[in-house]
């Protein structure tokens, strides 16, 4: 049986992300984008990517909400470098 689990010796990642959050009537939005360089055990290294998009809805008569968020990644993984992720995530929330 194959070991499936991504569990290099070394990893290293860096990444520079710039972000943003701004409120449009009741909603929040925001957004972060990053690019950067890995390197996993001695192979060279290669192009880290994340990027996500998240929407929050007003809360509505103070019990409940909505928040939606989208995103992408790319790194490294078990079946190699180039490892790429999307998903959509929707959330409903009832605080207490």
């Amino acid at each position: 049986m194959a070991n499936n689990y991504f569990n290099p010796s070394t990893y290293n990642e860096t990444m520079v992300a710039f972000g943003f959050r701004k409120r449009m009537e009741g909603w929040v939005v925001s957004g972060t984008a990053g690019l950067g360089r890995q390197a996993v055990n001695q192979d060279p290294s290669t192009t880290t990517q994340l990027y996500e998009l998240a929407a929050t809805s007003p809360v509505a008569s103070d019990s409940y909400y909505f928040k939606t968020r989208a995103g992408y990644g790319k790194s490294a993984g078990f079946l190699g470098p180039n490892y790429f992720y999307r998903y959509v995530m929707e959330e409903l929330i009832f605080p207490f």
